[in-house]
């Protein structure tokens, strides 16, 4: 559980370097404490598995904390693209990213209480879905990617990019799974 928080905290720390990007070492700094976060995330249920320490506590924790350093993240993308151009248009962005991975996860849950016989594998072998999950919705993906946006000051292009990624990947899955349980 230690490496969770360490990874969560991590997160929590680029913040400022995320924010108040004028500087070229606060986007080398962001991008090495977030790259820094995926490996403790990566090695801490490894860890626990190797030695024996898994729980349902920890695997919840880590969850929880993955989301949360998750949306951390995209509120200090949001909040330094609103403090350099003042422009509501990227809180609403943010808004969207937020807001649309929520529902996205929502519709998982969804499909896991209300259609128990759906096979979720199928989903993801169609190219598209490879495509688009592989960029937004494995949390390593998207802050790696993040970081390489961030490194290279593209904050404004990440945010936008994702909140397209976000609204086609729910109206896609949401129509898709809308369909599979109509024909059932």
């Amino acid at each position: 559980n230690n490496l969770s928080w360490l990874s969560f905290f991590l997160i929590v720390i680029s913040m400022p370097f995320i924010i108040f990007k004028e500087n070229n070492y606060f986007n080398l700094i962001s991008f090495i404490l977030i790259n820094l976060s995926l490996i403790f995330d990566c090695a801490d249920g490894d860890l626990a598995v190797k030695k024996k320490l898994q729980s349902s506590f920890g695997a919840h924790l880590d969850c929880t904390l993955d989301r949360l350093a998750d949306n951390i993240f995209i509120l200090a993308i949001v909040s330094a693209n609103y403090l350099d151009e003042s422009n509501v248009y990227f809180l609403f962005c943010g808004l969207i990213f937020i807001g649309f991975r929520f529902c996205i996860d929502n519709i998982y849950f969804s499909m896991i209480v209300f259609l128990p016989n759906f096979d979720q594998k199928n989903l993801s072998k169609g190219i598209f879905f490879k495509f688009i999950e592989f960029f937004l919705f494995t949390r390593t993906n998207m802050l790696f990617w993040g970081s390489c946006f961030i490194i290279l000051n593209f904050h404004k292009e990440f945010l936008l990019l994702m909140c397209f990624y976000t609204l086609l990947y729910y109206f896609t899955i949401l129509i898709y799974t809308y369909l599979k349980s109509y024909k059932k």
